[in-house]
Protein backbone atom coordinates (compact mmCIF):
# COMPACT_ATOMS: atom_id res chain seq x y z
CA UNK A 1 0.00 0.00 0.00
CA UNK A 2 2.78 2.44 0.97
CA UNK A 3 4.57 1.82 -2.33
CA UNK A 4 1.39 2.57 -4.28
CA UNK A 5 0.87 5.82 -2.39
CA UNK A 6 4.51 6.77 -2.96
CA UNK A 7 4.13 6.20 -6.73
CA UNK A 8 0.94 8.28 -6.89
CA UNK A 9 2.53 11.14 -4.97
CA UNK A 10 5.66 10.94 -7.15
CA UNK A 11 3.46 11.44 -10.21
CA UNK A 12 1.97 14.50 -8.52
CA UNK A 13 5.43 15.89 -7.80
CA UNK A 14 5.33 15.31 -4.02
CA UNK A 15 8.70 14.07 -2.77
CA UNK A 16 7.45 11.84 0.02
CA UNK A 17 4.16 10.27 0.96
CA UNK A 18 2.75 12.86 3.31
CA UNK A 19 -0.78 11.67 3.83
CA UNK A 20 -2.88 14.50 2.50
CA UNK A 21 -6.17 13.68 4.16
CA UNK A 22 -8.66 16.46 4.81
CA UNK A 23 -7.66 18.02 8.10
CA UNK A 24 -4.48 15.98 8.55
CA UNK A 25 -0.87 15.92 7.36
CA UNK A 26 1.66 13.16 8.04
CA UNK A 27 5.14 14.63 7.71
CA UNK A 28 8.42 12.72 7.72
CA UNK A 29 12.19 13.14 7.73
CA UNK A 30 12.48 14.17 4.07
CA UNK A 31 10.46 17.27 4.91
CA UNK A 32 11.59 18.14 8.45
CA UNK A 33 15.22 17.04 8.30
CA UNK A 34 14.65 15.19 11.59
CA UNK A 35 14.55 11.41 11.96
CA UNK A 36 10.95 11.26 13.14
CA UNK A 37 7.37 11.49 11.89
CA UNK A 38 4.77 14.11 12.76
CA UNK A 39 1.03 13.90 12.37
CA UNK A 40 -0.65 17.30 12.29
CA UNK A 41 -4.43 17.65 12.54
CA UNK A 42 -6.98 20.40 12.43
CA UNK A 43 -8.81 21.01 15.69
CA UNK A 44 -12.15 19.48 14.61
CA UNK A 45 -10.35 16.20 13.83
CA UNK A 46 -8.20 16.13 16.96
CA UNK A 47 -8.97 14.29 20.18
CA UNK A 48 -7.10 16.84 22.31
CA UNK A 49 -8.28 20.34 23.13
CA UNK A 50 -4.76 21.76 23.30
CA UNK A 51 -3.04 22.45 19.96
CA UNK A 52 -0.78 19.44 19.49
CA UNK A 53 0.95 17.08 17.08
CA UNK A 54 1.56 13.36 17.27
CA UNK A 55 5.22 12.32 17.13
CA UNK A 56 6.77 8.95 16.28
CA UNK A 57 10.47 8.27 16.30
CA UNK A 58 10.14 5.66 13.53
CA UNK A 59 7.87 5.22 10.54
CA UNK A 60 4.76 3.22 11.28
CA UNK A 61 1.04 3.61 11.14
CA UNK A 62 0.16 6.06 13.95
CA UNK A 63 -3.22 4.49 14.55
CA UNK A 64 -1.68 1.01 14.89
CA UNK A 65 1.13 1.91 17.28
CA UNK A 66 -0.31 4.06 20.05
CA UNK A 67 2.17 2.82 22.65
CA UNK A 68 5.02 4.44 20.69
CA UNK A 69 3.21 7.64 19.72
CA UNK A 70 3.56 10.78 21.82
CA UNK A 71 1.21 13.75 21.67
CA UNK A 72 3.21 16.97 22.00
CA UNK A 73 1.86 20.45 22.68
CA UNK A 74 2.58 22.97 19.91
CA UNK A 75 2.58 26.07 22.16
CA UNK A 76 4.77 24.78 24.97
CA UNK A 77 6.50 21.67 23.62
CA UNK A 78 5.97 18.90 26.14
CA UNK A 79 4.42 15.46 26.00
CA UNK A 80 0.74 15.66 26.96
CA UNK A 81 -0.12 12.03 26.22
CA UNK A 82 1.79 8.85 25.51
CA UNK A 83 5.37 7.89 26.26
CA UNK A 84 7.89 10.56 27.23
CA UNK A 85 10.50 11.42 24.64
CA UNK A 86 14.16 11.37 25.62
CA UNK A 87 15.88 14.75 25.93
CA UNK A 88 17.55 14.59 22.51
CA UNK A 89 14.32 13.61 20.73
CA UNK A 90 12.36 16.33 22.51
CA UNK A 91 14.96 18.91 21.46
CA UNK A 92 14.55 17.82 17.82
CA UNK A 93 10.76 18.12 18.15
CA UNK A 94 11.16 21.62 19.59
CA UNK A 95 13.33 22.66 16.62
CA UNK A 96 10.58 21.68 14.18
CA UNK A 97 7.77 23.18 16.27
CA UNK A 98 9.69 26.45 16.79
CA UNK A 99 10.15 27.03 13.07
CA UNK A 100 6.60 26.00 12.14
CA UNK A 101 4.56 27.18 15.15
CA UNK A 102 2.51 29.99 13.52
CA UNK A 103 1.59 27.77 10.57
CA UNK A 104 0.83 24.74 12.76
CA UNK A 105 -1.42 26.83 14.98
CA UNK A 106 -3.14 28.23 11.89
CA UNK A 107 -3.65 24.71 10.55
CA UNK A 108 -5.03 23.61 13.94
CA UNK A 109 -7.50 26.53 13.93
CA UNK A 110 -8.41 26.08 10.27
CA UNK A 111 -7.08 29.44 9.07
CA UNK A 112 -4.28 27.65 7.19
CA UNK A 113 -6.01 25.15 4.90
CA UNK A 114 -3.24 24.17 2.50
CA UNK A 115 -1.13 21.20 3.56
CA UNK A 116 1.71 22.54 1.39
CA UNK A 117 1.93 25.53 3.75
CA UNK A 118 2.42 23.11 6.66
CA UNK A 119 5.11 21.19 4.77
CA UNK A 120 6.93 24.39 3.81
CA UNK A 121 6.88 25.63 7.41
CA UNK A 122 8.25 22.35 8.73
CA UNK A 123 11.20 22.29 6.30
CA UNK A 124 14.60 23.48 7.53
CA UNK A 125 15.38 27.01 6.40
Amino acid sequence: MREMIDRIFARLGIREAEYLIEGMARVGPKTTGEDMWFQVRMKPDAKHKEPSVKVRLKDSRFEDDKKNTSVVSINKPRVIKGPDLNKAAMQRVKVVLDRARPTLLGYWEGTVRDTEDVLDAMRPK
